[in-house]
């Protein structure tokens, strides 16, 4: 109950007030739309409230639920690329983030479907807003698309050279940030765990800095 209320909050909290994909109008009134606005409402705390409110008296009733509950976690993750990120609140690396990886989820049918070639400017968008706005794992990913269609499909040697280049050289700027984040990791579980020893914690922080500053020249990501 905790993750489909988390996922609502994100739904509700970005002015989806009713879970589009679901249907027709008519489908307003289902158990599906009960248990999102019970939710939205604080009326359903916990899962056996929402149970005895939705299927009282009914033996199958945990059963029924836990079903519901799965196809609405479903249509809730769904519903996440519907979200206007065109908001004031949301700032432009915001709108970025967003935008690209909705975008990249879009090109990775498109390939699944075997459409490579309608996928070259899709990716091509993408690579230049992850280049733009650091976005170095996506970067590497969309690289790994595009040079496979530009070498194997479209015979176009100088993108293929193009991509393969700037792919080997986010592939090292992701292991980089990959270290980074693995130190930082390492630090913060001493404060988020108040039983993990902070003995030495000063020294192996100076160490991870240490390590971290002779990449600074080439990568300004971390």
């Amino acid at each position: 109950m905790e993750e489909l209320i988390g996922l609502i909050d994100i739904v509700s909290k970005n002015k989806v007030k009713r879970i589009e994909v679901i249907g027709s109008p008519s489908n307003y009134q289902s158990n599906l739309q009960k248990l999102y606005d019970g939710i939205v409402s604080k009326r359903f705390r916990t899962t056996k409230d929402a149970e005895n409110i939705l299927y009282p008296e009914d033996p199958r009733q945990s059963e029924k639920f836990k079903r519901l509950r799965n196809r609405l976690t479903d249509r809730l993750l769904n519903t996440l690329f519907f979200i206007d990120v065109n908001q004031p609140r949301f700032n432009d690396a915001q709108k970025a983030y967003y935008n690209s990886y909705k975008d990249f989820a879009a090109l990775k049918l498109l390939i699944g479907r075997g459409n490579r070639l309608t996928s070259v400017k899709l990716g091509e968008r993408i690579l230049k807003k992850a280049l733009n706005f650091e976005f170095t794992d996506l970067s590497v990913e969309v690289l790994k698309e595009l040079r496979i269609i530009y070498g194997t499909v479209l015979a176009d040697w100088k993108n293929f050279q193009r991509c393969n280049e700037l792919l080997e050289k986010q592939f090292e700027i992701f292991g980089i940030e990959l270290k980074a984040e693995g130190y930082y990791v390492e630090i913060a579980r001493h404060f988020v765990s108040s039983n993990a020893s902070k003995k030495n914690l000063e020294n192996v922080a100076v160490d991870y800095t240490l390590d971290l500053e002779k990449y600074l020249p080439k990568v300004n990501t971390i």
